[in-house]
This record gives structure tokens, sequence and C-alpha cells, in this order.
């Protein structure tokens, strides 16, 4: 089954059930039968928050998170590889990943401190997105 273009439609145009089947029904089937096949890419987008703390505050099921340091954190997934991409941010901090490996994230949160005059490594809340492709 091939991809039929849909046409532009105009205010008052009569729609038919057969339209409906050519344009909606079929394509449906068309685009299904192409991801089923692995032939179209549909990426995938996971998103989470990490408390200061490590604990989780809004993570995928299954995932899990845990503060290994000051200002390091872990992130367990389940996506079994390393083919994705991923962005992070810290609750008034840098923030950076490091390992990322097929089923753990290691994120860490920076920060300047104005009084020590140092860049060290500070406890944040921590978001991030994923994009698997």
């Amino acid at each position: 089954m091939a991809y039929t273009a849909v046409p532009t439609y105009t205010t008052g145009e009569l729609i038919t059930a057969s339209h409906g089947n050519t344009y909606w029904r079929d394509n449906f089937a068309y685009l299904k039968s192409a991801v089923d096949d692995n032939t179209t890419k549909i990426a995938k987008i996971y998103s989470g928050r990490v408390a200061s703390d490590g604990s989780a505050v809004k993570l995928p099921s299954g995932w899990s998170s845990s503060r290994t340091a000051t200002g390091k954190y872990q992130i367990t997934h389940n996506l079994g590889t390393t083919d994705y991409t991923i962005t992070a941010l810290a609750n008034g901090k840098h923030s950076l990943y490091s390992n990322k490996a097929s089923n753990t994230i290691d994120i860490y949160s920076l920060g300047y401190d104005n009084d020590t005059k140092v860049m060290g490594f500070y406890d944040a809340q921590v978001e991030f997105i994923i994009v698997k492709d």
C-alpha cells in the first residue's frame, strides 16, 4: 500500500466514506506498516527531574535515580543503547553529563561560588530530556 497525498479541501465540499478510506484509512495503514517494518524512524522523547538529594521527582516508568556524591547524580534507564542525545540543566547551576552508557547516565551540577571564587559541584535539582533515535 502506498501513501496518497491528501488534497486540500474547501468549505462545503462533500467528503464521502470512499474518499476518507482512500486518504485517511489507507494512509494510516501505510504509516503503521512503515513503522512496523522499521523503514521509518520515529524518535522517542523522555524527560525527567531529580531532586537535589537524588530522589526521583518525575522519571519515566522503570527508571531510577540516585545522588552518588555532591552535585553528581546517576539515572538508571532501560534504553539498552547509547544511541540517544541528552540535554540537562540544574536549577541555578550549570550541568553536564558524563558517562553516557547503555543503561545509565551521570549528570553533574557545577556552579561558581562568588565568596570562595571556586568552581565546584553543588547539589541542585536536575532536569533532563533524552531523544532516542
